[in-house]
């Protein structure tokens, strides 16, 4: 089965993820070993004064290269574009300036808070993103102190057609007992759309789904596992739209 991770610093030296082109074509050779065909390669953007129009060029000209990279290591893993939008009071701007880039050109835009968040920024922040004619792909819900407090948070994005993506390391206890929490909450109601690897390297954060593709299988169901991990980002990367738990 193919599995698509749609939250992965994969692109060397862009930010806290991956330095360089080796550990770049490692990880891809770790998350292919997995089952792993597709990445989106999605560095943290709009953090400080990041000019965001050179941050788009540079993405795309760095994600070229990788796949070259690929190529040339034999390495058959499809590379997409895209960006983890750091939302902020200046959302706006950016939205209206086309300064962002979503997961593969489509209409889905990975984006992420500050940890501790106000929760009603957050629903008005996601809420704007939607009207702008784009779907949030809101990154690790569960790590976000407000989700913490208030997991029913997410139950309501869920059902205003918002993504829920919850990550690989905060299902298997990696971020500590609040977000391993947080998440099965979210997943034992059916709260979320995909899992992702939101890797940063080969050694800690890495893009093997293997084990957490196994553990949602075990824990929950094997069905549940292929819609996070295989079905629901195969059809975000191709700009389709999500099904739900239960959903053929």
């Amino acid at each position: 089965m193919k599995l698509t991770d749609l939250h992965c610093h994969i692109l060397p030296g862009m930010d806290d993820g991956s330095p360089d082109f080796e550990t770049s074509v490692a990880m891809a050779k770790m998350a292919l070993a997995g089952g792993v065909c597709t990445i989106a390669a999605t560095p943290h953007s709009n953090v400080e004064d990041d000019d965001m129009a050179l941050r788009c060029r540079v993405i795309r000209h760095r994600a070229a290269m990788l796949r070259d990279a690929l190529s040339q290591n034999h390495v058959p893993v499809k590379i997409l574009t895209g960006m983890e939008l750091f939302i902020r009071d200046n959302l706006p701007e950016i939205l209206e300036s086309g300064s962002f880039m979503t997961l593969g050109g489509t209409k889905y835009l990975l984006g992420e808070f500050d940890f501790g968040e106000d929760g009603g920024y957050m629903d008005d922040a996601l809420e704007y993103v939607r009207r702008q004619g784009l779907t949030p792909v809101l990154a690790h819900p569960e790590r976000y102190a407000a989700v913490q407090r208030d997991p029913a948070r997410v139950a309501r994005w869920f059902n205003s057609g918002i993504i829920v993506q919850v990550n690989k390391g905060s299902v298997l206890g990696r971020f500590g007992k609040g977000p391993r929490l947080a998440a099965d909450w979210i997943l034992r109601r059916g709260f979320a759309h995909i899992i992702a690897s939101d890797a940063h390297g080969t050694e800690c954060r890495t893009p093997d789904m293997t084990e957490v593709f196994d553990f949602i299988s075990s824990e929950y169901s094997e069905e549940y596992a292929k819609i996070l991990l295989s079905v629901n980002p195969g059809r975000i990367a191709e700009g389709s739209s999500v099904l739900s738990p239960g959903e053929d």
